[in-house]
């Protein structure tokens, strides 16, 4: 008898519970009820039933940043699946005092589900100071954690002469789980030439382990440069911060799938700091030589000419190459030896090397143009070029053999040539003779006068045609700008695309999550402009069936609905199959057909 009760009372429950696992919910949440004006915090709609309108609350004393974005789930609840949609925004305090977010609704055929309103507390806090508070948190934490996540910073020397290449990496030492990473400040670098070889925004970036204090690691490369110290003392190589998001599990599951991999997953968010690095730099040592103009490394030196037998006043192309290793990057333009009867523009510079962890390798080419103005023959001096060399902690110096050219006696013609060059013409020298013209091109008639010809009566008019296009344009203008819906359906395309050139960097940024925001949010305000639906009321099925209405073709139509779909699911589940590019290129396509078909 006793059995059979508590058969029948576990029976009861599970029936109960059932009955409460299966029954409609409709909900509000939100991230933090209690906070500064100007912060912002994210309000999420949760239901399990299938909405076929939604009405968001009456967000007053609130800024909408972001929304409606939406979301959808499964959910296992006794062996029960059922499908769970969110509907989130974000919002930011711009009033102060006890704040309330309204009431949802949500239309699901036969009834209208609302929400609880929600209260929230705004308190007048500083910005700054709150900002100062939370990165004071972030480092609490980083010290809690020093011993599962810091930042190494490796010089490979900390002892350098001015001008020699040191390669400095950042390396962020983890044994969490990461979310993601942001740089929050970058090292100043102050006293450095200095160039990033690798970034945190890389398109790859490498995951390696490593053995630290007998513990293994998870090592990132956050950034790599090479840096060039341009004056002597001490230099200090400056700390790099890092906002770290990193998941711990917290042990509630909030469903069964979470049971099974051990609990629910919490996001937290760090600061992390690495420590600076000092550097001794030394001067050069030795007597400077009186054309040393900086150069620190291994170099040679060559001087070439396209020809070396020319007319006067032809133009000649004289080229002088500087190559090796060290900071090319740095080197000036040489200055050429001046002779009367050659004159010399300014240089074209020709960068031709690599920049690695090794540092800077290759050469660096002045193009020169020179025009001999008289006949005779001519010498060009040798170039010198005095470098410091690193191996033997000396100045040395690389030269070129002088090159003779003889020049003929020229046509009497001023040269006609390119010049890379900042002069604007080519002038003739004071010796010269100036020609004789020999037609009467440019002279006017005695009798001819400005009074009282055709461009005279042009003139005295122009004013008033000008006064009337104006008045005419500005009339067209007004007229457009005061009717706004026309103004933003003109604009749709305009915008779209701006957006579309955001998600654009994103993408190549490889910046998933954030790309498909952009083109989720690119569509739909394009939708709304095109179709002057308000955003209160903006929603797939609204625009599905105002372009019902309209000639767009209904292929066009299916497309449209396909790429709302794939990008919400895309901003939620990054990891699917779907293809970025695919889907920016599908993006730019649709938009430019609505285009035509609705005018």
């Amino acid at each position: 008898m006793k059995k059979s009760v508590i058969y029948l009372f576990i029976l009861l429950v599970g029936v109960a519970f059932d009955a409460t696992a299966s029954s409609v919910s409709f909900k509000a949440t939100v991230s933090k009820t209690a906070i500064s004006l100007g912060e912002r915090i994210q309000v999420t709609f949760t239901t399990n039933a299938n909405l076929r309108s939604f009405t968001p609350p009456d967000f007053r004393g609130f800024q909408v940043l972001q929304g409606p974005m939406q979301s959808y789930r499964q959910q296992n609840v006794n062996g029960r699946i059922s499908n769970v949609s969110s509907i989130s925004y974000v919002i930011q305090a711009i009033e102060e005092g006890d704040l309330e977010i309204g009431v949802a609704k949500g239309d699901i055929g036969d009834e209208v589900l609302t929400t609880e309103p929600i209260q929230i507390n705004v308190s007048q806090k500083n910005a700054e100071q709150e900002r100062k508070e939370r990165e004071a948190q972030q480092r609490k934490e980083a010290n809690a954690l020093s011993e599962s996540m810091f930042i190494l910073v490796d010089a490979d020397k900390t002892s350098a002469f001015v001008g020699e290449k040191i390669t400095v990496r950042y390396v962020l030492y983890t044994r969490q789980t990461l979310a993601n990473l942001a740089v929050n400040k970058t090292p100043d670098l102050n006293g450095f030439w200095s160039k990033d070889i690798k970034s945190l925004y890389d398109s790859q970036l490498k995951q390696d382990v490593a053995t630290f204090n007998g513990k293994q690691y998870t090592t990132l490369e956050l950034k790599s440069s090479i840096l060039y110290p341009q004056r002597s003392g001490e230099l200090q190589i400056d700390p790099i911060e890092i906002n770290a998001i990193y998941q711990v599990r917290t042990g509630q599951a909030r469903s069964v799938f979470e049971q099974m991999f051990g609990g629910a997953i919490e996001n937290k968010e760090v600061l992390l700091k690495s420590k600076p690095i000092k550097i001794n730099v030394k001067p050069l040592s030795g007597s400077q030589p009186a054309d040393f103009n900086g150069a620190v490394g291994s170099f040679t030196a060559e001087m070439t000419v396209n020809k070396t037998e020319v007319k006067a006043n032809e133009a000649i192309n004289l080229k002088i190459t500087i190559g090796g290793k060290g900071n090319l990057h740095l080197l000036p333009s040489p200055e050429l030896p001046t002779q009367p009867d050659i004159e010399v523009y300014d240089p074209k510079v020709n960068d031709k090397f690599a920049t690695n962890l090794s540092g800077i390798s290759g050469s660096r080419e002045f193009e020169y143009l020179i025009i001999p103005r008289h006949e005779g023959d001519f010498t060009i001096p040798a170039f010198t070029f005095s470098y410091f060399d690193l191996a033997s902690k000396s100045y040395k110096q690389a030269s070129t053999n002088p090159i003779q050219l003889k020049v003929l006696k020229g046509d009497g013609k001023e040269v006609v040539a390119y010049t890379p060059s900042n002069k604007e013409e080519i002038a003739l020298l004071d010796n010269d003779i100036i020609h004789i013209k020999r037609s009467a091109d440019g002279l006017t008639d005695e009798n001819e006068h400005f009074f009282g010809s055709s461009l005279f009566y042009f003139l005295m008019i122009l004013p008033f045609l000008l006064l009337g296009g104006g008045i005419w344009y500005k009339s067209k203008f007004d007229a457009l700008n005061s009717n706004k819906v026309l103004l933003k359906k003109n604009k749709a395309n305009k915008m779209a695309t701006k957006r579309l050139a955001s998600a654009k960097k994103h993408l190549s940024n490889n910046d998933l999550t954030s790309f498909y925001q952009e083109i989720g949010v690119a569509v739909l305000n394009y939708f709304s402009d095109k179709l002057s639906i308000p955003k209160a009321d903006l929603s797939k099925e609204k625009i599905l069936d105002q372009l019902n209405g309209t000639n767009v073709a209904k292929e066009d139509i299916q497309s449209v609905a396909k790429l709302i779909d794939d990008a919400e699911m895309a901003r939620y589940a990054p990891s699917s199959d779907l293809k970025a590019e695919e889907m920016y290129q599908l993006s730019i396509e649709l938009i430019s057909k609505i285009e035509n078909q609705i005018k």
